[in-house]
């Protein structure tokens, strides 16, 4: 696993659990490919949405906001 790729996809608000799928080289089942490519294409769309919240965007930092909640929660679990 590549630590800078996985920082970048961290940067992104992704789980710990999704950034070690996404990085993974070959997905182990059907299940995991399709996530992965769902994941990937996410990562895309969430590049763009980070990007209008630095911008200034209110709807994209609401979005933001939800995303790091969502990490918070998934840590205390």
């Amino acid at each position: 696993m590549n630590l800078e790729e996985a920082e970048e996809y961290g940067a992104l608000l992704f789980t710990e659990k999704e950034v070690k799928l996404i990085l993974t080289k070959e997905a182990n089942t059907v299940e995991n490919a399709i996530l992965k490519g769902q994941l990937l294409t996410e990562a895309t769309i969430r590049k763009v949405i980070i990007e209008q919240a630095k911008n200034g965007s209110s709807e994209a930092q609401k979005i933001v906001l939800k995303w790091q909640n969502a990490i918070k929660v998934s840590k205390i679990r």
